[in-house]
């Protein structure tokens, strides 16, 4: 097959990715659009209402559903974040990023009026994310900010009578009036707080019992009888990290939390209380579960035709996310296919090199058996520490370790490991210098060069099939990593990266004037070396040319004594010589501002400098990792922290903020060392 034909069918694969791809990412932002079940409010004649996907339901004490409407029929820009009850009878609405309150109206859910507070300097930014509101009954509000880390007081109208002290919380969500006194959690300390209702000054703090992984505070409800001293004061929305994920407690007068029972692994999106029960909707699936006064968990509220409904929306959004996870796999499938194609079809144009004469090469080639057998032997240390630690956690010990152990033994536990860590280091890094210097072990530590010479096109060119190779390593220089290649006349010296290779000198033998395996012997190494640790781990070699030069480095011991002995034996003429052939030209360097702009476009985008050098394995080596990090990683914790929308640590900024900046440096550095290299 040509390779014009091949690039054709190279361009149809990568456009079914794309295809595919486009299937996959709707699916997926489709599927978020349904939500299924979230706010919810029991209004005074006992009916609820529900917001479920851009509709409002209004269902009966009984859980027969009596109408819909989409929010923008009702006057509502968006789907609702919250519904509370107004004193005066009707609802309020909030919306996300939207900082008015919309009254509704409680028998048919239309905005009646829109109240918007004014929010005094300071808060202004959070005001369109302070979902959570609680009405006093002389129409007073008291709205938490979330982020804003405060609570603000307005009156019937909107305007702004009071605000919590600084430092007051850390993140703030739910709240909840009994009587004057208003209650408030900080979210990321597990606490309640009672505030004056006219100043807001903090009256009295409770610290609640903390049980299980659910340790962030949400949105809260107060019990109908809290006001007249019945034993439940609210109900409580607990978080697990990411405040998606909780379960739902009671909370009496002292703090005490009872979660409502099977009530422990679900999406609580909002809560409230009809006739004495609680309801709560669940995002996982998609119902309004129901407990009862005691916390005994109830068959789910509705009639069978709404639960239906609401499972029809369960199974559409089921549908979704089944057709993202056959299309991703198969753009995936289809990349791959495409990326085979244009490799054949590189190849076509350009055939591979030929085979390197390696039938002299210094360096074994064990069976399968035996490079399985010293693979084994190798890695025995990290076996074995693992496999205590499988032991550890899956054995009968496993629920022993598991159980409450006393501070003094926990010190222990961690104090411990910490002092047997470099006694265990000491002894592997002796027994990995063993046996680097061991030549049985040589196959596994020289690999990587070994398959360089197999596999690199660049590799065998530079050499051709009519020179035969005594020995090829990696010499650990100052100026980064290099493959060394010893041929019957030349030594040639590449710049290589795991993926890619760049030849950069080519050496006669006669240009040699000394070798050796001795630090110093040849020039003065006391200053920094950017690779000290090599002087012990692995070997040390020195070819001293007629120029004056010195090529130096680290290299795998066994190896390196066999170069120098060659080279001995070259220079004492033991053995002839073949005439010098003529010396490979490198590649075309790219132009000065080529080359920079290679390197800076890998510092903006990795992969894209690289890809500009051609060297396509590179690129997408360096592209898609940090895809992985930008959406997975620096994507979400940024979106969280500005705002900002939940807690993030200034060391958790750090660490994302250095793993982007040093995988950027890395790649511009690759991008740099490698030279902008053009064939």
């Amino acid at each position: 097959m040509a390779a014009r034909t091949l690039n054709r069918w190279a361009v149809l694969w990568l456009a079914a990715c794309l295809a595919l791809g486009a299937i996959a990412l709707w699916s997926e932002w489709k599927a978020g659009d349904v939500q299924g079940p979230q706010s919810l409010v029991v209004t005074r004649d006992q009916q609820v209402w529900i917001g479920v996907d851009g509709e409002l339901w209004k269902l009966s004490a009984q859980g027969e559903l009596l109408a819909t409407a989409t929010v923008a029929s009702l006057g509502l820009p968006d789907d609702p974040a919250n519904l509370v009850r107004h004193p005066g009878g009707g609802l309020v609405a909030t919306v996300r990023d939207d900082p008015t309150l919309y009254v509704l109206d409680a028998a048919t859910a239309r905005v009646t009026e829109a109240v918007r507070p004014q929010w005094p300097g300071g808060l202004e930014r959070h005001a369109g994310r302070a979902v959570h509101l609680a009405f006093h009954a002389d129409g007073r509000v008291a709205i938490a900010t979330g982020g804003g880390h405060a609570v603000a007081l307005f009156d019937a109208d909107g305007r702004f009578l009071a605000r919590t002290a600084d430092d007051t919380y850390r993140f703030t969500n739910g709240l909840w009036w009994i009587g004057d006194a208003l209650w408030t959690t900080d979210t990321n300390r597990f606490l309640l707080k009672r505030l004056n209702g006219r100043t807001l000054a903090v009256e009295e703090t409770l610290v609640l019992n903390q049980t299980g992984a659910a340790r962030f505070l949400g949105q809260a409800r107060a019990h109908p009888m809290a006001a007249s001293g019945g034993e439940t004061m609210a109900a409580l929305v607990r978080f697990h990290n990411g405040m998606i994920r909780g379960q739902v407690v009671r909370i009496d007068a002292q703090g005490r939390a009872q979660p409502m029972a099977a009530g422990n692994s679900f999406e609580p999106r909002d809560i409230d209380w009809l006739a004495g029960d609680l309801l709560a909707s669940d995002g996982i699936t998609f119902s309004l579960r129901r407990w009862s006064g005691d916390g005994a968990e109830l068959p789910a509220f509705g009639d069978a035709a709404t639960r239906a409904r609401l499972q029809g929306r369960l199974a559409a959004k089921q549908r979704l996310h089944q057709r993202y996870k056959l299309a991703l796999p198969a753009a995936i499938c289809c990349f791959a296919v495409a990326m085979g194609f244009v490799v054949l079809a590189q190849r076509r144009r350009q055939p591979a090199a030929p085979p390197v004469d390696a039938s002299l090469l210094g360096t074994p080639s064990p069976g399968r058996r035996r490079t399985a057998w010293l693979r084994l032997r190798l890695y025995a240390p990290v076996l074995a520490i693992l496999g205590l630690m499988a032991v550890l956690r899956y054995s009968p010990l496993g629920p022993w370790l598991d159980r409450d152990w006393s501070p003094a033994a926990m010190l222990a536990w961690i104090v411990v490991p910490i002092l047997l860590l470099p006694i265990a280091a000491t002894l592997i890094l002796r027994r990995q210098r063993r046996q680097t210097r061991d030549p049985q072990f040589e196959p596994l530590f020289n690999a990587m060069a070994v398959s360089k010479l197999r596999r690199s096109d660049t590799l065998r060119e530079a050499i051709g099939p009519d020179d035969a190779v005594y020995e090829v390593f990696m010499l650990h220089a100052g100026r980064g990593l290099q493959t060394a290649v010893l041929t019957r006349s030349r030594l040639l010296l590449f710049r290589s990266t795991l993926t890619s290779d760049r030849l950069d000198e080519t050496i006669d033998l006669t240009q040699v004037r000394a070798a050796s395996t001795q630090r110093g012997s040849l020039r003065d190494w006391n200053r920094w070396s950017p690779v000290p640790w090599l002087r012990g781990l692995w070997g040390w070699i020195e070819i001293g040319l007629a120029d004056g030069r010195v090529i130096a480095g680290g290299a795998l011991a066994p190896v390196a004594a066999r170069v120098v002995d060659r080279l001995a034996a070259s220079r004492a003429g033991e053995r002839d010589l073949p005439a010098p052939r003529p010396a490979a030209a490198p590649p075309e360097p790219l132009r000065p501002r080529e080359a920079m702009a290679a390197v800076w476009a890998s510092a903006l985008v990795p992969g894209l400098g690289q890809w500009m050098q051609r060297r396509g394995l590179t690129a997408l080596s360096f592209f898609v990792p940090w895809l992985v990090l930008l959406f997975f990683v620096a994507a979400p914790v940024g979106y969280k922290a500005w705002g900002p929308r939940a807690e993030v640590s200034l060391q958790t900024l750090a660490t994302v903020a250095a793993a982007w900046l040093f995988y950027a440096g890395w790649a511009a550095w690759d991008a740099w060392r490698m030279g902008g290299t053009r064939r």
